[in-house]
């Protein structure tokens, strides 16, 4: 008798002791389904929630401060211990993200929050690029200049071309983009070389250069445009149903584009496929205005808060 009742109570236990481990890996499966679900928009995997006509993808991924200590200042330091100024244009050389920090330029590395200052300007950079291991430059008066990785050399290599204050600056092989009312094309060579790309356009929203095709997200911001390299218009999305009313910043990681979009009290991160404006999702409400910027750099986005002070990380 005591043998059955042992049997059984060990029988018991080994259900219950099964029971819990399946209910654990369910629960585990759901956390890793939701984890690749996000990892797959900013990786650029495929996902079929994603890819629903006009239909928001709401995701709940983990936005933390990355560095900034949110007092106003040139501090450089770890993570919270550094201080912003005016923290603005974002770019990367996959090691590291470079800020316009009013008149200076801070470098944070990508693998721990480390702000160090490489360069100080006379006057306050309005545009940063990262490209053939140099940093391109705008100043707010229009001069553009080349400065190395460290800031340890620096030449000017293009003076005003007329009195617009504040332009986009994109570095491209043989010569750079500027963007303002207008795109213009700038080449090295001959001194003064200028092709104008598109005319007409509003000087406050942002442009992004992919593959030889231009996204512009115009001082309405109603509507983001793809251009191709002759400036002909390749598709239009009408931002009418996504939240906020102007984009004033974009970024890609080659298979989306990732805008921040202003609301009334509030700006969000939405994404769109670069090849169908009308699949998007929505994938941070960022609780707050003030954003100036936004990166997409080692499959995360950085984004850079004036109000706050401070550099985001969205993973």
């Amino acid at each position: 008798m005591n043998n059955r009742f042992n049997l059984c109570l060990i029988g018991l236990t080994l259900c219950i002791a099964l029971l819990t481990v399946c209910r654990t890996s369910e629960n585990n499966q759901e956390s890793i389904n939701n984890s690749l679900l996000y990892l797959s928009l900013l990786q650029s995997s495929c996902s079929e929630e994603f890819g629903q006509e006009l239909e928001f993808l709401h995701l709940h991924p983990s936005i933390r401060h990355y560095a900034g200590s949110g007092n106003t200042g040139y501090a450089d330091g770890f993570g919270s211990m550094a201080e912003f100024q005016s923290p603005s244009a974002l770019s990367t050389n996959c090691a590291a993200v470079f800020l316009a920090d009013a008149h200076r330029i801070r470098r944070v590395s990508i693998n721990d929050p480390d702000v160090i200052t490489i360069y100080e300007h006379h006057d306050t950079i309005v545009s940063l690029n990262f490209s053939d291991s140099n940093l391109y430059f705008m100043d707010a008066f229009g001069f553009v200049y080349q400065i190395s990785e460290t800031g340890a050399s620096r030449s000017a290599i293009s003076e005003p071309t007329g009195e617009i204050p504040v332009r986009v600056l994109i570095r491209a092989s043989g010569g750079y983009y500027l963007y303002a009312d207008r795109l213009e094309y700038h080449a090295p060579e001959p001194v003064g070389s200028i092709q104008i790309i598109l005319s007409g356009l509003d000087a406050a929203g942002d442009v992004l250069a992919v593959n030889g095709q231009f996204y512009v997200s115009e001082k309405s911001g109603t509507e983001i445009v793809q251009y191709d390299s002759s400036g002909s218009e390749v598709q239009r999305r009408n931002l009418d149903t996504v939240p906020g009313d102007a984009i004033i910043a974009l970024t890609t990681d080659s298979r989306r584009l990732y805008a921040v979009s202003r609301g009334v009290s509030e700006d969000f991160v939405v994404a769109f496929r670069l090849n169908n404006f009308n699949r998007y999702g929505l994938i941070q409400n960022l609780g707050h205005m003030g954003f100036a910027s936004i990166l997409a750099a080692e499959d995360d986005l950085f984004l850079s808060d004036q109000s706050g002070k401070q550099i985001l990380r969205i993973d």
